[in-house]
């Protein structure tokens, strides 16, 4: 005699929409840049015997692409002894010559642009160094090391191109996906920058990405940054950025005597056989 095996629980799904960003923010950790909060979620606990698996995905982003190019993190020129500052803003090679000369003919040194090979030239009567200290580097077309002469000419290509990428980090999901640039492991996101300056960079889930959080005992308050690849935060001059969670939980249902449309039919089938057989 077979032994029947005991019914399976049958697997069901449900999921929650959590819409957060840095208007829902309870802390903000570089006050009106945005880009370092913390946000509460309801007090969600997952360890539950019936729990079999939870998914957490990201669904949409809406971004204002409010960021200057020029920050506070590459607005530095330092020749010899003196340190510029440069306003923050967006800039072109144009008016960002214009914006360095008042400070470069204090040291009597001129700075002209070549539109053919687009490269400044610096030059002075007298010999001057630019300085490693130098944050402004890629803007010049700069290297990493330190330059002097009485006529420097830019070994690179000036560089205004905008950020490429923003990455949305959080130590709260422990994803271990990995950013090289600067080795972290607490990426969630890498939108692409594709929107002008002034509109609103708009990320979907076309590829349905989604991390296993199913290790978490619970879930609440949630921080949340963006930075560039290099870790930098971002002042978003206070516009706030919208972001979309999903969380998906997969559970057991109790096991029922009739678990599928095709048992049904079956058993159907077999008490019509019976009534039959019967007559």
């Amino acid at each position: 005699m077979t032994t029947a095996s005991p019914p399976q629980p049958m697997l069901a799904s449900t999921s929650r929409v959590f819409n957060v960003g840095s208007n829902s923010a309870i802390k903000y950790n570089n006050g009106t840049a945005l880009s370092d909060i913390e946000v509460q979620f309801p007090n969600l606990t997952f360890k539950d015997k019936v729990v079999r698996e939870i998914m957490l995905s990201v669904t949409h982003a809406e971004i204002p692409n409010s960021f200057y190019l020029v920050n506070a993190t590459n607005n530095k020129l330092v020749i010899n002894a003196s340190t510029y500052t440069i306003t923050p803003g967006n800039y072109n090679a144009i008016n960002f010559q214009s914006a360095i000369t008042s400070f470069l003919t204090s040291l009597g040194i001129t700075i002209t642009y070549n539109i053919i090979t687009n490269k400044y030239t610096l030059t002075s009567a007298t010999s001057f160094t630019i300085q490693t200290t130098t944050t402004c580097q890629r803007f010049l077309g700069l290297g990493t090391t330190a330059l002097s002469g009485t006529s420097i000419t830019s070994p690179y290509v000036c560089n205004f191109l905008p950020i490429p990428r923003l990455l949305i980090r959080s130590q709260a999901f422990s994803t271990s996906n990995y950013n090289g640039a600067d080795g972290s492991t607490d990426l969630i996101l890498s939108v692409q920058n594709s929107s002008a300056s002034g509109a609103v960079i708009l990320w979907n889930n076309y590829s349905q990405l989604k991390y296993d959080i199913t290790f978490l005992d619970n879930l609440n308050i949630v921080d949340l940054s963006i930075t560039d690849d290099y870790g930098n935060a971002i002042d978003f001059n206070n516009c706030h950025w919208y972001i979309t969670f999903r969380i998906e939980y997969i559970y057991e249902q109790p096991p029922m005597v009739i678990t599928s449309f095709e048992k049904a039919l079956q058993f159907a089938g077999a008490k019509a056989q019976n009534s039959t057989t019967m007559k």
